[in-house]
């Protein structure tokens, strides 16, 4: 049951940011990665979504990344977390600065929202793009 409930969130984390996998894929990566991993990038993920809640912590995302670098075999996992640090210190923390380190990094990784995100950022914020 546990496999089934962490399964299906990290295929809405996926799904929802763009990557998704097949299924023999998908249980490949929950048996090689420790499910300490997939539990901070779910929880990372659930902190981004709530951006209109100010009490969303960005340290959850910076622990996902953290974990992430531990794990080669997860280091696609890193821009995702990447993003959602970026959203986080964004939208709740009003951290511009780190919110443009978070998405740089994620875009640097080929992560498309991140990209646009950085965009807009620039047109809004010239700073970011000196």
């Amino acid at each position: 049951m546990k496999r089934m409930i962490l399964g299906i969130s990290v295929l809405l984390i996926f799904a929802q940011n763009g990557f998704g996998w097949t299924n023999k894929e998908f249980d490949k990566r929950i048996e090689s990665a420790s499910g300490k991993v997939w539990k901070q990038i779910w929880r990372c993920n659930k902190a981004a979504n709530k951006i209109n809640n100010k009490k969303s912590d960005p340290r959850i995302c910076e622990k996902a990344i953290t974990l992430i670098k531990k794990y080669p075999e997860e280091s696609t996992s890193l821009p995702i977390a990447q993003y959602n640090a970026g959203i986080i210190y964004y939208f709740s923390k009003d951290n511009k600065i780190k919110a443009y380190e978070n998405w740089y990094l994620s875009a640097r990784g080929g992560h498309k929202p991140a990209q646009e995100n950085l965009e807009i950022l620039c047109r809004d914020d010239s700073w970011a793009c000196k």
